[in-house]
């Protein structure tokens, strides 16, 4: 601490407090991704597009004033060095894919107590910050009571914490619109206490499950309670349930009064069984449905067959996953038939299907695609 010359830490503590695009650009140009393009300036926003080096210097920022904090007042000039992340212009922590320890956290959970009253956006996904981590994080998220948006997306966290993340949601029940939690280790039982109570009235985008989460609970009263009392929902993402006719069922009821653009339903174990309600859902949403995917589910030719209208209804398609889901040569073309319903098509995901280069059935596909 004491290495660290003084005015470089007061100029850093300022410039990452008060980013806006051009403040970025002046003061790191190099920091900021050319690729996704700089943010619009817009009053107390943080600057999301920053290279990997940026994320690290932003963490860099957290650690000094996690240690400063602590500092005794006498010590001049650290004085006012603890105020200077500026409580007015700070709106969003985002560290996408950096690897964060225990330390990192708690660094960022003092951050995050300091702005809690300005932070709209935490975005920690794929930080692998597992329980320990989020125990350190916990205290600065529960002090949040205006988030927009929280990601995290990949990072281990199990049902040790399911409590914890529930009070989040619950605590910016009335702002939130985007959550997302794909890829953790919580089961459904963990997936329950979350939603317990909780209620999100504006929420938009929502990813739920993961490689515990052998069977989400849309037959419980807690889950299936949030859902029907989203009116606002536009993008919905749930991995690794075990759904039947019956609760696919009960997802298409719930979702009724929402207007999706996105579905993805990842290792679901849809079967046969499950299509007529996979083809009424399709129906419901076909004139703003742009995504969907449904890779790892044992379909085959059975979801042309049964959800041929719902799927044939969906002319605003960009993007349609299909990998892993047992698709055959029958099925490639009746996919054939299906693609000039699609116009506006951009990107067709068929990995790990049981095609064979030798079908005759495959060149055919290839040659309705290159049309």
């Amino acid at each position: 601490k004491r290495r660290v010359p003084r005015a470089n830490v007061q100029m850093l503590y300022r410039t990452l407090a008060t980013f806006d695009a051009p403040a970025a650009e002046r003061c790191f140009p190099d920091l900021v991704d050319q690729q996704s393009g700089p943010t619009q300036p817009t009053p107390r926003r943080m600057v999301t597009c920053l290279t990997e080096a940026g994320k690290y210097l932003v963490l860099l920022a957290c650690h000094c004033y996690a240690e400063f904090s602590s500092v005794s007042s006498a010590i001049p000039p650290l004085t006012g060095l603890r105020n200077s992340l500026s409580v007015s212009h700070f709106a969003g922590m985002n560290l996408n894919d950096v690897p964060l320890t225990a330390s990192d956290c708690r660094a960022i959970g003092k951050v995050l107590l300091r702005v809690h009253a300005t932070t709209t956006t935490v975005s920690l996904s794929g930080c692998a910050i597992g329980d320990a981590g989020y125990a350190q994080l916990s205290p600065g998220l529960a002090a949040c009571r205006g988030l927009v948006e929280l990601n995290l997306q990949g990072n281990d966290i199990s049902d040790q914490h399911a409590a914890d993340i529930g009070l989040v949601i619950r605590n910016n029940g009335t702002t939130l619109t985007a959550l997302y939690m794909l890829d953790n280790r919580l089961s459904s039982l963990g997936l329950s206490v979350i939603f317990h109570g909780t209620r999100c009235e504006n929420i938009k985008c929502l990813t739920l499950g993961g490689p515990e989460c052998t069977n989400v609970p849309l037959n419980s009263s807690t889950l299936c309670t949030f859902l029907a009392g989203c009116s606002t929902l536009t993008g919905l993402g749930l991995s690794g349930c075990s759904m039947d006719a019956a609760m696919l069922t009960r997802l298409e009821n719930n979702l009724y009064s929402n207007t999706l653009s996105q579905v993805h339903l990842l290792h679901c174990s849809l079967t046969a069984d499950c299509i007529p309600a996979l083809n009424r859902l399709l129906l419901q949403h076909h004139q703003h449905l742009t995504h969907l995917g449904l890779p790892g589910n044992p379909l085959s030719t059975s979801l042309f067959i049964a959800a041929a209208d719902g799927l044939q209804a969906c002319s605003g398609l960009q993007l349609v996953e299909l990998s892993q889901t047992q698709l055959t040569s029958q099925s490639l073309a009746m996919l054939a038939w299906l693609l000039p319903s699609w116009p506006h098509l951009q990107e067709l995901k068929l990995c790990a299907n049981d095609f064979r280069d030798e079908d005759e059935a495959l060149e055919l596909f290839a040659d309705e695609v290159g049309r």
